[in-house]
């Protein structure tokens, strides 16, 4: 075992899945890996966030179990208004507000200067199309705001366009990180890491998968679209680690303990070659 090994952890954003990280930190934690620098897009935000404000691996397993299809806060009225009304203003089905009230309990409505260990999450100004980054302090070669409270710089980097509402802080429009940075491995490096971990929890699907459920349909449409700009973030990162889920969908939120479970087991298993790449 090997103590005091630090490193810096890059969280990649796809809703449920990505929520097998707690399990990886949990993971790097009892083999002694200090983490010195976190960052994360979208579900890898909220895991981020919590860790780098002071949460355990355990804490953060317990808070995000509670999540379900009840913290999405249908915009029903909006909704009503634009369908049946033909009222042209709609700027997203899902309001964020249950989301970010949970998230509020945990840290209230400190700011990412509240974080124990430097911590950066992503999201994307679509009014400038650009990278927008929300951080405990300034990121070199990225916007940064640093004066926004934790739970809505979660809700900015979770908020996946046209299904939640973006949120709207200064002149950004700000949605989902991973539209331009969804492992983000650079920012957590002009963060300062000097050695990077990024975690990428892989959902599977067979050919033969119906894709009946929006649920799968929309995880396997973002494997698509992010699989090359997600290639040339982890290549830079000192190792990935993808473990494999098999067929989660983005929503499937009574799966969650079992994504954490196999991030531990996978982690577990490959801990030695873990060790090997941040010893390089």
């Amino acid at each position: 075992m090997v103590k005091k090994m630090e490193t810096g952890i890059a969280i990649a954003g796809g809703c449920v899945p990505k929520f097998a990280a707690i399990g990886v930190l949990r993971a790097l934690d009892e083999e002694g890996i200090t983490i010195t620098h976190i960052g994360g897009t979208s579900a890898g935000s909220i895991v981020a966030a919590l860790y780098a404000y002071g949460y355990t691996s355990q804490q953060i397993e317990d808070a995000v179990s509670t999540m379900g299809k009840h913290h999405m806060d249908v915009n029903w009225s909006g909704i009503i208004r634009r369908f049946c009304f033909f009222r042209r203003k709609l700027d997203g089905g899902v309001k964020g507000d249950k989301l970010q009230s949970l998230l509020n309990r945990m840290t209230h409505d400190d700011l990412f200067s509240a974080c124990q260990i430097p911590c950066a999450v992503a999201a994307t100004d679509i009014r400038k199309k650009e990278p927008v980054v929300i951080a405990s302090e300034e990121v070199a070669g990225y916007t940064t705001i640093t004066n926004m409270p934790m739970d809505q710089a979660v809700r900015a980097s979770s908020s996946i366009p046209v299904l939640y509402k973006p949120v709207r802080w200064g002149d950004h429009i700000l949605v989902d990180g991973g539209l331009m940075r969804n492992c983000p491995v650079d920012v957590v490096k002009n963060l300062g890491a000097k050695h990077i971990l990024a975690i990428d929890p892989l959902s599977t699907f067979e050919e033969r998968e119906p894709f009946e459920d929006m649920s799968t349909i929309l995880n396997q449409s973002m494997t698509i679209l992010l699989e090359e700009q997600m290639k040339e973030e982890q290549d830079s990162a000192d190792i990935c680690l993808k473990p494999n889920l098999g067929d989660v969908g983005l929503f499937d939120y009574d799966k969650i303990s079992d994504c954490i479970e196999v991030g531990y087991q996978y982690t577990k298993e490959h801990i030695k070659d873990i060790l090997t790449s941040l010893m390089k």
